[in-house]
Order: structure tokens, then sequence, then C-alpha cells
């Protein structure tokens, strides 16, 4: 039998057979590659602390959302007889809606009072009965404390909610709530879905929305908690602070998206006049309710990167500075002094933009401070009752 040793050795030693080798290799790598971003993937997901400081903002937002419900006039408004606990990273709580959608537990017969506001007022964190208009009354036991909080509700949405809901019930007071940064946003959406005819999906236009191919693939990216990791190691703060700490080392995060908007003053580019009739609303919403012997007052809430991110950005200022230009004659308490020392318990959840139940308390007394000087309703009692 001929030797095929010399032709087995050739055989083996073809070059294409070579060229396998560093083809395993690499297909090796790509599965272990594949395995430790699937291992990264995980982790992210069941320790959110671990995220990006706008990465835990956006996912904050996103578990703290409750059911609503269309509303042709509001564009939206939280679903009716809401009786249920929502867990998210920062927060659980219960809420709990009236059969209009409102956040009342039991609606007050008479109302002598009424509040009117977004999120910070429909809230978000704290159980209804621990927000600052159900802890506001201590001195007034027997006054009927209406809550009309909207989330996302704008200007001209709470004056909508005012005609629609409250005008007919002639309050001797009528509380609004203006969170200069988040109510600014809304009132853009709101004019847009407007400027549709008020038929499109409310709630859809309050998502942010991509546009070009490129802006796509990234906001599709970001889907993955560890391309969005990644992604945000390149993205420069510039100026803006993504975190400050309190002296007793609560982490408060700051919204990078937020801050530069506010830099830019009230201007947006989808309604570029929305700034000259931002507070148009609250004018006739105070002119009809002073017509109707009531008492008005307009409440100004700052946000996080209002107060923080200023020390680093005094631009983020501008927004609100235009705005107090702008409140001429308009009765106003001002809570940027009271929220905005950082010399005791944080008043803002960590990544949530929501006041946490110490600020609920801290604007409870400002206002209930404000009801005793003004005697809008009247002379307080005398022993008022204690709250949690």
């Amino acid at each position: 039998m001929p030797d095929r040793s010399i032709d087995l050795l050739r055989l083996l030693n073809r070059p294409e057979r070579a060229s396998r080798e560093p083809r395993r290799r690499i297909g090796g790598l790509v599965v272990a590659l594949a395995v430790l971003c699937s291992a990264g993937e995980a982790v992210l997901r069941v320790a959110p602390s671990l995220l990006a400081p706008e990465q835990r903002i956006a996912l904050q937002q996103a578990r703290s959302r409750v059911p609503g419900v269309p509303d042709p006039l509001l564009g939206a408004r939280s679903a009716p007889n809401l009786h249920q606990t929502v867990y998210t990273p920062d927060f659980e709580y219960r809420i709990d809606t009236d059969a209009q959608g409102f956040p009342n537990g039991a609606r007050p017969e008479p109302v002598d009072a009424v509040l009117l506001g977004s999120s910070s007022v429909s809230g978000m964190g704290v159980d209804t009965g621990l927000r600052f208009w159900a802890r506001r009354g201590r001195g007034f036991p027997e006054a009927g404390f209406l809550d009309l909080g909207l989330p996302a509700a704008g200007p001209e949405q709470q004056y909508r909610v005012w005609r629609e809901h409250a005008a007919a019930l002639r309050p001797r007071l009528v509380v609004s709530v203006l969170w200069v940064a988040g109510d600014f946003e809304d009132a853009v959406r709101f004019e847009q879905w407007l400027a549709a005819g008020g038929r499109a999906d409310y709630d859809a236009l309050r998502e942010p929305q991509s546009s070009g191919v490129l802006a796509g693939l990234r906001a599709a990216l970001r889907q993955s908690y560890l391309v969005g990791r990644v992604l945000h190691a390149f993205e420069p703060s510039g100026a803006f602070a993504e975190q400050v700490e309190t002296p007793r080392g609560t982490t408060l995060l700051l919204s990078l998206e937020r801050q530069r908007a506010l830099a830019q003053g009230l201007v947006h580019p989808a309604a570029p006049q929305l700034a000259q009739t931002f507070l148009e609303p609250f004018e006739l919403l105070a002119a009809e309710v002073r017509a109707a012997g009531g008492t008005f007052l307009l409440v100004l809430l700052p946000s996080k990167e209002e107060l923080y991110g200023a020390a680093r950005a005094p631009a983020v200022l501008r927004r609100i500075e235009a705005v107090r230009g702008q409140l001429g004659a308009l009765p106003v308490l001002d809570l940027y002094p009271a929220l905005g020392a950082l010399d005791g318990d944080a008043t803002f959840f960590a990544a949530d933009p929501h006041l946490n139940l110490s600020g609920h308390a801290r604007v409870a007394d400002e206002l209930e401070r404000w009801l005793r000087d003004s005697g809008a309703l009247g002379a307080a009692g005398a022993n008022p009752p204690p709250q949690p």
C-alpha cells in the first residue's frame, strides 16, 4: 500500500484550513462579547441605581405614570375611581381619584377652596391624604378643600378645569400652582394638540419625539440600558450639573435636558409666541374668581433644576425671572426660597422631579401661613388637629 502520509500532511496544511482558526477565534470573541453584553444589560435592569442619571430619570418617569383617559376638553386626565398603589424605583404611594378623575379621596361639601395645577398638585410619590392640599388646612378644619389637579396641566388646561369643574361651585378661594419648568413644556404640547384639532392622542404628544433616521436610530438604541449607559459617557454635560448632594448626604439627580431648556428662557421652537401668552389664562382666571367674590392666589413652585442647577449655570434662572417679570398684579406665593435651601431634609425625590413628603410638608406650612395672614377663609381655628 502506498504511503499517503505526505498527502495527508499537505491536506492538513492547506491555506483554507489554516484560515479557519482566526475565524473560530473571532467567532468565540463575538459569543463572549454577546454574553458579557447580555449580562451587563441584565445587571442594569435589576440594579437601576447603576444607570446614568438621565437614564434613571427617564426610567422613573416611565414607571410612575398612572392610567389616564382621553378628554375632549383637556386632552387627557387621570382615570376615574382609581384606588391603587404605584411602585417605582424612587417610591411607592397610594393614589385615589374621584368619579371625575381628580385626586380626592372624598369630595367635600360645600367647597370653600379649589386647587388647580399639574402633577405637582395631582401628586406623584405621596399618598393622596398626605399631600400639601390635604395638610394645609390644619387651622381650618371646617373648610372644604377640593383638589382639581390634572397631570400635565399647563395654564390653559387649568383655566378650562376651572370653567368646567369649579366655577359653578363659587369657592371663596382658588389656588393655582405654576410649576414653571414642567408647565411650560405642557403648555407647548397642549398648543400642539389644539393646533391638530384636539383629535390627536394627547399622551402620545407628551412622549419625546425623534426626527430623522439618526435620531430614530439613537432613540431605538437607547431602549437598551447598556447602550444608553455607554452613550452617556460620550455626552458632555457642559456647564450643567447632573446631580447634587444635600448636607445630609441625599443625592438629587438633575435633568440635563430641562436645564438646557431653562437656559434658553421662555422660548420654544414649536411655539415661539407662547412666552407672551403663557400667563394669560391665569389673568382670566383671576378676573373671573374676583368677579364671583372669591380670592385668587398663584403659587410659584420650582423644579430641582431651577434651584440647584443654577449653582453652576445661573442662566437656568432666566425662565423664572422672565415669568416673574410678567406676573403683574397677580397675588403670588413664591415657594422658591422655602424649597431652595439645602439646609435640611431634601424636599424632592432623588430621580423623580416631584416633591417628596418633606417637600409637601414645607409647602403646607407656607400655604397655611398665607391663609392665616390673608384671611381668605376667615379666621383660623384655635386648636388645629395634629398631622402625620
